[in-house]
């Protein structure tokens, strides 16, 4: 398999990732076997790049990505480079989705990825926002999580409105 460098510093990764959206029931039902069949596939073929996110089936993702490197054993923290997604939530009584970068957010869902995924540091960790968020209050805002070294790398995707399913633009902060 083919690698690249995750970043301008991180680690080298297979070209080819794995987007585990699906380990949460968003395609369709599936279920934890499921999914960790797909990772031990994913190993075999030389793939050591995951993309989840907090949201994913409310944290079911990156649980089924723990539960698999759990069973690994030693080499659970050196199988796969994983980047997570925070920024984005559900709000419960209007069932719409909504965008929360502030600190405390941040941090507890980095708290809770970690967690999730039984790692002691994500490789990437992207925070979805909206376009009229500078990158400049990330900065500051992300500045004192760098600190604790939970995150390796740090990246900004933005949206033009909470309503588009596209993404406008991105920066890289770390």
């Amino acid at each position: 398999m083919e690698k690249r460098k995750l970043g301008k510093y991180g680690a080298d990764v297979s070209a080819i990732g794995i987007g585990a959206m699906s380990f949460s029931n968003f395609y369709g039902p599936t279920n934890e076997q499921e999914s960790h069949t797909i990772l031990a596939e994913a190993l075999d073929q030389g793939i050591s790049h995951i993309d989840t996110a907090n949201v994913y089936g409310a944290g079911a993702s990156e649980a089924a990505i723990g539960s698999f490197l759990a069973k690994q054993g030693s080499k659970r923290n050196t199988l796969f480079s994983i980047a997570t997604k925070v920024g984005i939530k559900g709000n419960i009584q209007t069932g719409k989705t909504e965008f929360d970068n502030s600190p405390d957010y941040l941090k507890k869902e980095l708290d809770g990825s970690l967690k999730r995924l039984g790692v002691e540091s994500i490789d990437l960790y992207y925070i979805v926002c909206l376009l009229k968020t500078p990158t400049s209050d990330f900065k500051l805002t992300i500045e004192p999580l760098r600190k604790v070294k939970t995150a390796v790398g740090w990246f900004i995707s933005t949206r033009p409105d909470p309503s588009e399913d596209s993404f406008a633009s991105a920066a890289v902060i770390s």
